[in-house]
């Protein structure tokens, strides 16, 4: 939309392509303001020619922008004019006072209830926002336990986003992968620690991995997984290692640890009811 002049010297120096200009049609043209008829062609807001009248100009501008709805009747010629114009609209006849009075009204109700549908849509993202805020808020709690994949979780901080595994879906698992951090209600949260008992009489184990953000391994953590082989310690953060947390696993474990922590490691590990003849590398 162009930008409104409202200097009236300004307006007089228009060039004369911006001039709004009328030809008279054999219905003439009526100007209804709020449902009522206000002005005819009778009246100063109407002229023959082309030429530009900065009164008469005026006189339609200002009745156009002081109107809530303006009707432009078929057969006029309307050209570029500094007016703002919130709806417009043309007929090719002329209407009865009860046809522009029911458009006046129809206007008024469809703009009331974008309005309504506008307030109602921003109320309803708001209480969504709030519930979904609420429950994400209210769900997850220290303590509570969940199950996602293969594993169980205990959560030990909500501040910190830590959890701590305490056992698996099924004792069948062959081998498990412990990552640095499990989704629980769509947020991360930091596994920390491997708790007592939590992979105990998993007969079928055979490889285990552990994540970069285990501190702690329970006592008894992998007690009585025969099977297990391969043990994998890719955290640097290791710092307790339980009682016979690999008692009972098989005689020619390896424990693969980082390398500048095998010595330090080695410590930790060091008696946890393993076999003589398991290894740390």
């Amino acid at each position: 939309m162009e930008e409104r002049i409202t200097d009236p010297v300004k307006k007089a120096k228009l060039k004369k392509d911006k001039a709004l200009s009328y030809k008279n049609q054999k219905d003439g043209f009526y100007i209804y303001i709020n449902g009522e008829l206000k002005y005819t062609k009778s009246q100063n807001v109407g002229y023959d020619g082309t030429e530009y009248d900065e009164t008469m100009g005026k006189s339609v501008l200002d009745i156009m922008n002081n109107a809530n709805n303006f009707y432009l009747g078929y057969g006029g010629f309307w050209r570029s004019a500094d007016v703002n114009i919130d709806s417009v609209a043309i007929y090719s006849k002329a209407l009865a006072k009860e046809e522009v009075a029911k458009l006046y009204v129809d206007v008024n109700k469809t703009s009331a209830e974008k309005t309504d549908s506008k307030t109602d849509t921003q109320k309803k993202e708001t209480t969504t926002d709030k519930t979904t805020s609420k429950k994400t808020t209210s769900t997850v709690k220290n303590g509570k336990k969940y199950t996602v994949g293969k594993f169980k979780y205990k959560v030990t901080s909500t501040k910190k986003k830590t959890v701590t595994l305490i056992g698996v879906k099924s004792k069948s698992i062959k081998t498990a992968l412990i990552g640095a951090t499990v989704k629980i209600k769509g947020k991360k949260y930091k596994i920390t620690k491997i708790a007592k008992a939590a992979f105990k009489n998993c007969k079928k184990l055979k490889k285990l991995t552990l994540g970069k953000n285990v501190t702690t391994i329970g006592e008894k953590a992998l007690f009585k997984c025969k099977k297990l082989k391969n043990l994998i310690v890719k955290t640097k953060k290791l710092k307790k290692v339980g009682k016979n947390a690999l008692k009972n696993t098989a005689k020619k474990l390896k424990i693969k640890v980082p390398a500048k922590f095998k010595k330090k490691y080695t410590k930790l590990f060091n008696k946890k009811g393993q076999s003589k003849k398991a290894i740390i590398v």
